[in-house]
């Protein structure tokens, strides 16, 4: 199969650009902030401790529910975002659209 078939039937990316891709990805957390960011992918850990898969706001609001009991609420919007931007880096999904942001602002949770 020739390299036009292999691109009209899928998409094809070259090892080499998705190493670098890859690369690219893992630097744009600032370096500075990294650690925190990194400590708050403990989701992952919660997430296999409770025995879930998947990604969805069944998953994702029962763990912001725990972390609400322990922090106010802008704490809460603080690990929110950046819980949102590793799970984006890291997992290549968007936890903004299956959370409604208000629900974040809620004191009942």
């Amino acid at each position: 199969m020739d390299l036009d078939a292999v691109l009209e039937a899928d998409e094809f990316v070259p090892n080499d650009v998705t190493e670098a891709a890859e690369a690219a990805t893992n630097n744009l957390l600032r370096k500075k902030s990294r650690n925190l960011y990194e400590k708050e992918y403990t989701f992952y850990n919660w997430r296999r401790q409770k025995k879930t898969r998947g990604l969805n706001k069944d998953i994702i609001l029962p763990y912001l529910s725990e972390k609400a009991k322990n922090v106010k609420s802008l704490s809460l919007w603080s690990y929110y975002s950046m819980l949102k931007a590793v799970i984006t880096l890291k997992e290549k999904k968007d936890i903004g659209r299956c959370i409604p942001i208000f629900i974040l602002s809620c004191d009942s949770m």
